[in-house]
């Protein structure tokens, strides 16, 4: 059931970004905000065209999957296709960069010899390297994983959903893989990118995908470390449920706090532009 209604969702929204939100204004709430869409309103504009037409299409096909296959598969086949939907859209667009910046209607001329996003590569490898500490783990355990593996936990830390080994290994691997390196190509591709009119758009959703990285990581790497424990030995790791919650809190702080950073500065400048319009009207 839950499936269908997700797929329903999926469709409603691709349908109203497809149709309104690509109309609007490049901004941080609504829409497929990836650093490059706010390059111009152009970019934003296909961007999130193609976003649209995208999830329409992922809802439409999981309603037909959702007859065929067991909820758990779905959602785990769900979100996998979302991730990936994310690094096509950012490579099309990526590739698609120079033609959509160039002479546009009610624009200057086309981007050229701009300042471009920066960013560390050695903050994009960590991750990684705690993905595939998990996955060696997993890799060198699992002749000790039961024919029935638990997979999801009620609040008093018994399982209360199972999975066949064969399809465990098949599907958790990969979600392990796919997500922490959907967000390092999503973010290899922001990198050279012009920094537009949309400069402070473009540096909170870098920073925010950058906090996501490293919060997915570390949060699937632990998930899977202890899943894997508790099928070997019937027991938790210590503090397992504890660490995954402060690693959920702090990164929704740290998110809350770029938010709110970005709409303290966002006002602070319309202020100060406040005064020099009026001195200009006068």
């Amino acid at each position: 059931m839950l499936i269908y209604l997700i797929s329903l969702l999926f469709i409603t929204l691709g349908a109203l970004t497809h149709r309104y939100i690509a109309r609007m204004r490049p901004n941080v709430m609504l829409g497929f905000r990836l650093p490059m869409s706010f390059v111009s309103k152009g970019v934003w504009k296909e961007a999130n065209r193609v976003a649209g037409k995208a999830f329409m299409v992922t809802g439409a096909v999981f309603l037909i999957l959702g007859g065929i296959f067991d909820e758990p598969l779905c959602m785990l086949l769900l979100g996998i296709t979302v991730f990936v939907i994310v690094v096509v859209i950012a490579l099309y667009v990526r590739l698609k960069l120079e033609v959509i910046t160039g002479m546009e209607e009610g624009q200057g001329p086309p981007i050229r010899r701009v300042a471009t996003l920066r960013m560390n590569m050695w903050l994009l490898l960590p991750p990684l390297l705690m993905v595939l500490a998990s996955l060696l783990y997993l890799a060198t355990n699992i002749s000790a994983l039961p024919s029935s593996v638990a997979i999801h936990f009620d609040l008093t830390g018994m399982p209360d959903a199972y999975m066949s080994r064969e399809h465990f290994l098949i599907m958790i691997p990969s979600l392990i893989m796919i997500l922490p390196l959907s967000s390092f190509i999503t973010l290899l591709c922001s990198i050279g990118i012009p920094l537009s009119r949309f400069r402070s758009e473009q540096l909170l959703m870098t920073r925010i995908m950058l906090v996501t990285h490293w919060a997915i990581s570390a949060i699937l790497s632990l998930a899977l470390i202890g899943t894997i424990h508790f099928n070997i030995h019937g027991v938790h790791l210590p503090h397992f449920f504890t660490s995954l919650f402060l690693l959920i809190i702090i990164y929704l702080i740290i998110i809350t706090i770029l938010f709110m950073n970005y709409a303290f500065r966002r006002e602070k400048r319309t202020r100060q532009k406040a005064p020099r319009a009026r001195t200009s009207s006068s």
